[in-house]
C-alpha cells in the first residue's frame, strides 16, 4: 500500500519527464497531435439537451477506424447545461488566518479530536498530535490523516498484495463489491464535508474505486472527481502524455483535480488527500455543440487510415487548462473546455488507473489524439 501511494504522489513529476519522449514512440498514423476539423452544421450541432438523441444511431453504425464500447457500458449523462467556464482558486491570496480558521472548522465538522495548537508554516496551517493530522495549504487543499503515519494506513500497514480496480462512474459499477460501494458512499460524504467547509463551488462525484488486499486485511481507496452542473472535470492522466500538455500557461491541470481517500474494512477513513478548492470565476452557457454521434462521425472522417482503435468508454468531460504555480506566485484561472473523450483504459503495473484517449472539442470540433 505504501509503495502504491508513493507512486501516485510522484505521478505529476514523472509525467513531466514522460512528456519529453512520448511523441517519439508514437506511430505516425496516430501521433499525438491536434487536428483541426471541418464540421457540417446540420445534425452534428445540437442543443445540449439533445446531445444523446442520436446515441442509438451511433452504435448501429459501423465505423471503420474505431470500435465503440458496448452500448450498455456507456453512461448517458444529461447535464444541467454545458459551459465554457473558468475556475479561480479559493484562498489564492494565501490568507493564513483563513487557513487557520478552516482547520478549526474542519476539526469540528469531521468530529475528530486533535490535541494541540494550530501551527502556520509558509503556505499551510496544520493541527496534529501523535494520532491524527489535519492541514490545509494555500489554494485550500486539504489533507487529513486519522491515527496513522504520513505514509501508512490502519489496515494496510504492509505492502499491498493485490489492488483491484473498479470503474464506479460507469454502468458496470452495479456489479461492484457491496463493500466497495459502501466505501464510495462514505468517501463522497467526506468530500462533501471538506467542500462545504472550504466554500467549494464544484460538486464531488465518485470515479474509480480500489479493493486493496494486504497481510493486514482488506481496505478501500476511492477516487473523487470534481464536476460542474453534472459534467466531470478530467482527473485521470495518460502515462503517454506529450509535451503539448505541459506548455507554459496552458498546462493540463488534471493533477489539481485529483482527490482520493483510503478507508479500512469497516469504512473508517484512514486518510484523505484533497485537491485544490475552486470557485467559478465565470461561465458562458453553450447553445449548440457536437452531439455524441456528431463527434463519432467527425473521428471517422479525420483519423488516419488503416487504424483500428477499440475504445473502452466515451464520455463528456471538461478539460482543465491553466498555469502551474509555486509558493509566492500569483494564480491564474483554470479554463475548462467541454470535450468528448474517447477513452482507452490503461491499468498501470501499480494497479492504478490511467487513460489514453482522443478528444473532440464540443464547439470547434478540434481533435486531439493521445494514444501510444
Amino acid at each position: 500500500m505504501k509503495n502504491i501511494r508513493k507512486t501516485k504522489v510522484l505521478l505529476p513529476v514523472m509525467l513531466a519527464a514522460v512528456a519529453l519522449s512520448a511523441c517519439e514512440n508514437t506511430p505516425d498514423n496516430i501521433r499525438s497531435n491536434k487536428h483541426s476539423a471541418e464540421v457540417d452544421s446540420g445534425e452534428a450541432y445540437v442543443s445540449p439537451e439533445n446531445i444523446y438523441d442520436s446515441f442509438d444511431a451511433a452504435f448501429e453504425k459501423e465505423y471503420a477506424k474505431f470500435k465503440l464500447p458496448e452500448k450498455s457500458a456507456v453512461s448517458i449523462c444529461k447535464p444541467d447545461g454545458v459551459y465554457d467556464f473558468e475556475l479561480a482558486y479559493i484562498n489564492a491570496e494565501n490568507d493564513m488566518d483563513w487557513l487557520s480558521s478552516k482547520v478549526e472548522e474542519l476539526q469540528s465538522a469531521l468530529d475528530i479530536k486533535i490535541d494541540g495548537k494550530i501551527e502556520t508554516v509558509e503556505d499551510q496551517a496544520q493541527l496534529q498530535d501523535e494520532h491524527n493530522k489535519l492541514k490545509i495549504t494555500r489554494f485550500a487543499q486539504p489533507y487529513c490523516c486519522w491515527e496513522a503515519s504520513e505514509n501508512g494506513v490502519n489496515t494496510a500497514d504492509a505492502d499491498a498484495d493485490n489492488m483491484e480496480l473498479f470503474y464506479l462512474d460507469r454502468p458496470t459499477s452495479e456489479n461492484a463489491d457491496s463493500g466497495l460501494l459502501s466505501a464510495a458512499d462514505k468517501a463522497k460524504t467526506l468530500a462533501d464535508t471538506f467542500s462545504n467547509v472550504l466554500g467549494e463551488e464544484l460538486d464531488n462525484v465518485v470515479s474509480d474505486g480500489y479493493i486493496i488486499t494486504t497481510d493486514s486485511g482488506v481496505g478501500y481507496e476511492i477516487e473523487i472527481q470534481k464536476a460542474y452542473k453534472g459534467i466531470g472535470i478530467q482527473n485521470v492522466f495518460s502515462s503517454n502524455a506529450d509535451d503539448t500538455l505541459f506548455v507554459k500557461g496552458n498546462a493540463l491541470m488534471t493533477y489539481s483535480m485529483q482527490t482520493y481517500t483510503d478507508l479500512d474494512a469497516n469504512f473508517g477513513p484512514e486518510y484523505y488527500i484533497g485537491c485544490n478548492a475552486f470557485k467559478v470565476a465565470k461561465a458562458e452557457k453553450i447553445d449548440k455543440m457536437l452531439s455524441f454521434k456528431g463527434a463519432c462521425d467527425l473521428l471517422e472522417e479525420n483519423l488516419a487510415d488503416k487504424i483500428d482503435i477499440q475504445f473502452d468508454d466515451v464520455k463528456l468531460m471538461y478539460e482543465p487548462r491553466g498555469e502551474s504555480t509555486e509558493v509566492g506566485e500569483s494564480a491564474d484561472n483554470i479554463c475548462c473546455t467541454p470535450k468528448w473523450y474517447f477513452i482507452i483504459d490503461d491499468k498501470q503495473p501499480t494497479g492504478l488507473h490511467a487513460i489514453n484517449y482522443v478528444t473532440v472539442d464540443c464547439v470547434t470540433g478540434e481533435i486531439y489524439v493521445l494514444i501510444p
